[in-house]
């Protein structure tokens, strides 16, 4: 996966070391078992601007917050109010677009997580 690390330590130790060396960046996720390194993500977004962009203020977000489905939806929310959509008669109007940022980057955010 871009920009995300998965390690599933055998001990304590390990899980103490790994999260040592993500400096921030580590999530433990699954119950305490697991470790995710959320390393600097990137998102980017095609056919809802003058031309395809990153939203960088969802992209700031994201690192400095818990991971959660709330914190998905956030992120979401703010790559939506980055992006300036037109309105086109075949493909949906600005509300709607809008509307599938928020969804599908949420629904991605959190595929990321569960792997």
């Amino acid at each position: 996966m871009n920009g995300v690390a998965y390690e599933r330590p055998n001990s304590v130790s390990d899980a103490l070391r790994l999260l040592d060396q993500a400096a921030g960046r580590g999530r433990v996720i699954a119950g305490g078992t697991d470790l995710i390194l959320i390393q600097k993500p990137r998102i980017a977004l095609g056919p809802v601007a003058e031309k395809p962009f990153r939203a960088r203020e969802a992209e700031a977000y994201l690192p400095s917050q818990e991971t959660s489905p709330e914190i998905f939806l956030e992120a979401a929310r703010i790559a939506s109010a980055e992006a300036s959509p037109r309105t086109s008669l075949l493909r949906g109007g600005e509300v709607y677009r809008r509307e599938m940022i928020r969804l599908y980057l949420r629904r991605t955010l959190q595929d990321l997580l569960n792997g």
